[in-house]
């Protein structure tokens, strides 16, 4: 068991950020250490960080980073909003630690003592007479609705820059969206209005999820709207029953230009997000060689690692590798092939593709 309070500083032997504990402990990992459970994104539960008999928070992904929400509680402490809070936030409000780098000290000491993530269930708030009622509870996930329109030039001018047509947007599932709507029991409805930027909602998922695309919106301002779960994998309905070759991405664009030039793809949710082991199963028995094809940047690479280990921990039969383009195209903002094909052109891709024995 945790104790709720760090005894001893140890030393670092290695440089210790968020990108290094990130790559020995997941998001869910770390938010486990406080809720005592791997999180399931949009699924009901209670806070442990004020009194709460009532399950009305939820997580969800937002640019790759696992939030846990929570709008009854509008309170702040050290600077950190209660209620939206990331994995090393609510580590840091939980155990009360003072600053970030206690934070990142203590979850180095849990990585370099190989621990198990049961903590004693502590509150922040609460005395020490009284837990915090943390219970998992599945609920009416949050719904998305949406009206389409046509396509128009202007869908056209943004989707042909990376050679994807209007009949591939069919063929995928891909709606542009006029006006959309989200409902929740717990938040209430969201009032439909009439969108005056671009957006694009897939659909291609189980249980009427979808995945709503703001592409000209900054990173980081909510350019992704979704109810999907870590187990829909696009384009996994239309994978054949055996392979020789199963390439994964980390989005839809990646995933349409890679089927262009001819190979068989699916993709992720994102780079955070890996499927259940029955999904992964599936994969690797249906294929001779699965390829993972994340961005170029320190965040994709450390996130294909992850996604090997996983692929690679539960079968020792099929050849799991990982690709990513040239650390060089970092320079030119050029992170995944979608970027390629837009701004390099469809001979580069082509070329990358042949050297990386994916054609």
């Amino acid at each position: 068991m945790f104790s709720n309070t760090v005894t001893d500083r140890p030393e670092f032997n290695v440089y210790v950020d968020k990108n290094f504990i990130l790559s020995h402990l997941t998001q869910e990992e770390i938010f486990k250490i406080v809720f005592g459970y791997l999180p399931v994104e949009f699924e009901y539960v209670t806070s442990p960080f004020r009194h709460d008999s009532n399950p009305g928070c939820w997580f969800e992904y937002k640019d790759n980073k696992l939030i846990f929400v929570d709008w009854a509680d509008r309170r702040t402490l050290n600077g950190i909003r209660m209620g939206h809070l990331d994995c090393f936030n609510a580590i840091q409000l939980y155990f009360k630690f003072p600053n970030f780098s206690t934070t990142l000290n203590y979850l180095y000491t849990l990585i370099k003592n190989k621990k198990d993530f049961f903590p004693v269930k502590k509150s922040l708030i609460d005395s020490d007479k009284q837990e915090p009622h943390i219970k998992k509870r599945k609920n009416k996930s949050v719904k998305i609705m949406f009206l389409s329109r046509n396509f128009n030039l202007q869908d056209k001018e943004f989707w042909s820059r990376y050679e994807i047509s209007s009949s591939n947007l069919n063929e995928d599932g891909v709606y542009a969206v006029l006006k959309y709507r989200m409902i929740n029991t717990k938040i209430g409805n969201y009032n439909a209005n009439t969108l005056n930027e671009l957006c694009y909602a897939y659909t291609d998922f189980p249980d009427s999820r979808k995945k709503l695309y703001f592409p000209n919106r900054v990173k980081g301002k909510k350019r992704f709207i979704t109810n999907c779960k870590s187990d829909d994998v696009g384009g996994y309905k239309k994978l054949p029953k055996s392979g020789e070759l199963l390439v994964i991405s980390k989005s839809y664009k990646d995933y349409r230009v890679l089927k262009n030039q001819g190979l068989t793809v699916c993709w992720f949710q994102n780079e955070g997000m890996i499927p259940s082991e029955e999904i992964l199963t599936d994969l690797l028995s249906r294929f001779k060689e699965i390829v993972v094809f994340f961005d170029n940047d320190e965040a994709g690479k450390i996130a294909s690692i992850e996604v090997v280990k996983a692929l690679r921990k539960l079968s020792q039969e099929t050849l799991v590798r990982r690709v990513y383009l040239p650390n060089s195209l970092l320079k030119e903002n050029i992170t995944d092939p979608s970027d390629l094909i837009y701004k390099k052109g469809k001979v580069h891709l082509l070329v990358f593709l042949y050297k990386k024995k994916l054609l």
